[in-house]
């Protein structure tokens, strides 16, 4: 599969992903480790790519909850300790671990209804 490339950016081990999100378009390389959480990607077209390993899983691992507001974001290869939640268009997760997640289904233009579904292995 191909990427568009609009800025490369590698986060180091405890290094803020959020902060490393701040342009539309751009790709997220996380090493192996552990990233703090509660991450706000308001931002469009960032891509997020974990270390990741066929027999080990995700190696890249954030500790807290993800929140997907802006446009065509996707994640690859992360395990994700917390809860994902997005009602962004052409958001997309894959190869990935996470703990829980919350799908926002519109019903009105004021009005939201949310489930979440409890995710394990």
């Amino acid at each position: 599969m191909r990427y568009s490339i609009g800025g490369e950016v590698v986060v180091e081990p405890g290094g803020s992903i959020a902060q490393a999100a701040t342009a539309d378009d751009a790709i997220i390389l996380l090493k192996e480790g552990t990233y703090p959480g509660n991450i706000e990607l308001r931002t469009e077209g960032v891509l997020i790519f974990g270390a990741w390993s066929p027999t080990k899983r995700p190696l890249s691992v954030i500790e807290g909850n993800v929140t997907v507001l802006g446009g065509a974001n996707r994640m690859r290869g992360v395990k994700v300790n917390g809860r994902v939640t997005s009602n962004a268009n052409g958001f997309s997760l894959a190869f990935s671990d996470i703990a829980k997640a919350i799908h926002a289904d519109w019903v009105a233009a004021d009005e939201i209804h949310a489930k979440e579904v409890k995710l394990g292995r």
